[in-house]
């Protein structure tokens, strides 16, 4: 956990889809102006904990109990009207889809002014000032004209840079971006990382940054937390994570990633098999099934989380294997 007052404290976070925990009692401080990952494979519960944040889970998932406290309220109790004032205004999303997130049938200025007059107390003309200062600052050419498309006019890529711009035009306390460079090129990846972490430089703006990309967590993370089957199994500062890796998991992850200054070449590791569905969970240590370390008291019991420096914890029995380098090659 980190250890200056949090901004946003998640508790115990539990999502259900049926009778299954698709996120199982997870929980997380973010400090003003720090930035935090929440990193893992696809089908780890990451998008649905993003999600289940701002109140705006799928209908088939429910919230299952936890508490998420922000600006001196519980997210999960306060009623519709309050949470409306908080969702897109001091707390804000960037989602990974951004082809059926924006509305199909109304201009991108039309949706970028609606936003901002939903929290703001100004005019059309005042508001849609906003809306193209907005649309400069994420890279949007021809800003003028792009006021006036319709989503289908544009191509993915843009149409993430117009999700981003709508999610910033607030300038919201806490920004989760749920993969937000996933539809960029490599030029207009590094350009919205730089205007992300300019907005936190420049507002103290928190952001928990939803990814699969090692390489985007190295270049925005302050801290990580890594989940697996709907559970944090290691999380610390970023730096001490890359250069140490306590849990089998984060260490395969960090082993999957192709180096440049990986010479002579050698073959990237391969973590075997995928994620297990959520009522295929195993009874003991989730990741076990594929861990090159399980034993059998892994296979039957859950491990805790444990305390392993400064601002470090990992749920793993075998994590001091794991600091000694006796995951195999």
């Amino acid at each position: 956990m980190s250890q200056a007052v949090p901004v946003l404290a998640v508790r115990d976070l539990a999502v259900t889809i049926g009778r299954r925990a698709v996120v199982d009692g997870v929980g997380f401080d973010i400090a003003a102006g720090e930035t935090m990952a929440l990193v893992g494979e696809s089908g780890c519960g990451k998008s649905l904990t993003a999600l289940a944040l701002l109140r705006l889970l799928p209908g088939a998932a429910k919230f299952a109990g936890g508490s998420v406290d922000f600006e001196g309220a519980d997210l999960m109790r306060i009623d519709e009207d309050a949470m409306r004032r908080v969702r897109g205004n001091r707390a804000s999303i960037i989602f990974q889809d951004p082809l059926s997130s924006l509305d199909p049938l109304m201009t991108v200025g039309d949706q970028l002014v609606e936003g901002i007059r939903a929290h703001r107390e100004i005019g059309r003309t005042e508001a849609r000032g906003q809306a193209l200062a907005m649309l400069k600052a994420v890279g949007i050419s021809e800003p003028e004209r792009r006021l006036a498309q319709y989503p289908f006019e544009l191509s993915g890529g843009m149409c993430q840079r117009i999700m981003i711009a709508i999610a910033l035009a607030a300038r919201p306390a806490v920004l989760i971006a749920d993969e937000p460079t996933t539809a960029l090129d490599v030029t207009i990846q590094a350009q919205i990382l730089d205007l992300m972490k300019g907005l936190l430089r420049e507002l103290g703006t928190s952001i928990l940054l939803i990814t699969h990309d090692m390489g985007v967590v190295a270049e925005m993370a302050d801290r990580v937390a890594v989940m697996y089957a709907g559970r944090i199994v290691e999380r610390g500062p970023a730096e001490a994570i890359f250069a140490s890796p306590r849990h089998p998991y984060t260490a395969l992850l960090l082993k999957s990633v192709p180096r440049l200054d990986d010479v002579p070449k050698s073959a990237m590791a391969v973590i075997e098999g995928s994620v297990p569905a959520q009522d295929d969970w195993p009874p003991g240590c989730r990741f076990a099934p594929r861990c090159p370390l399980a034993e059998a008291r892994c296979h039957a019991e859950q491990p805790p989380e444990e305390a392993v420096g400064a601002g470090r914890g990992v749920a793993c029995w075998r994590h001091a294997d794991v600091a000694a380098g006796k995951l195999p090659a």
